[in-house]
């Protein structure tokens, strides 16, 4: 479609503004962008982005479906409809979006093991994780008790792959994690044991035990 010279200034300033992380502008200007050029999938697309990883569901269900309307062919698109449907627990319509990639149920669907990367405090911990649908799945490691999850924790994943984590016989993939939509019962600890002896050791494995 043919846009103004306005219009292109517009989208490269709300490009800068997103990719210094300063979402209230890049919103605002995207916004602005899609009253003039309603037509324009781009604007759209990007909302849909910066509301996903914002963890905010609800505008983020909104703009991927809007982005999927005016381009059915973008499989990101319909790929964040589905998180966003299960983020809120829309769950026939999460299901009726995986669908469209070839996985018909939860029941039915054979979940590989995959291993999910926590960001916190600058640091980055990767842990394993049993998969449960295409972005669900528990952590199935004990996470530090500083990065805020716990064992057990039912949490959000994306779908691009950030490398491979190699854990015995097995090579999994890695994903992000996009938040918890279920807290698990169960806590982390840390301890340090300066000079422990052996029998310090078995007593600190019979309490955690």
């Amino acid at each position: 479609m043919e846009l103004s010279e306005d219009i292109k200034q517009l989208y490269q300033q709300a490009e800068q503004y997103d990719q210094a992380q300063d979402h209230y502008n890049a919103i605002k200007l995207y916004k602005r962008i899609i009253k003039d050029a309603s037509a324009w999938v781009l604007p759209y697309a990007k909302l849909s982005l910066i509301y996903k990883y914002r963890q905010e569901w609800k505008p983020a269900l909104y703009y991927s479906k809007k982005t999927a309307a005016l381009d059915a062919s973008n499989k990101e698109a319909w790929w964040n409809i589905g998180l966003s449907a299960t983020a809120l627990k829309k769950d026939k319509l999460a299901w009726n979006i995986w669908s469209k990639f070839g996985y018909e149920g939860p029941e039915l669907h054979q979940w590989r093991p995959a291993s999910v990367r926590l960001s916190f405090q600058r640091q980055i911990e990767v842990m394993g994780l049993q998969r449960i649908s295409p972005c669900l799945g528990y952590i199935r490691s004990i996470p530090q008790p500083a990065s805020g999850r716990r064992y057990g924790d039912l949490v959000l994943v994306d779908h691009v792959m950030r490398g491979y984590h190699s854990s015995g016989r097995y090579r999994l993939p890695i994903y992000d994690e996009l938040g918890v939509l279920k807290c698990s019962h169960y806590r982390s600890f840390s301890c340090r044991l300066l000079h422990a002896t052996e029998e310090n050791i078995q007593l600190l494995h019979r309490l955690c035990h």
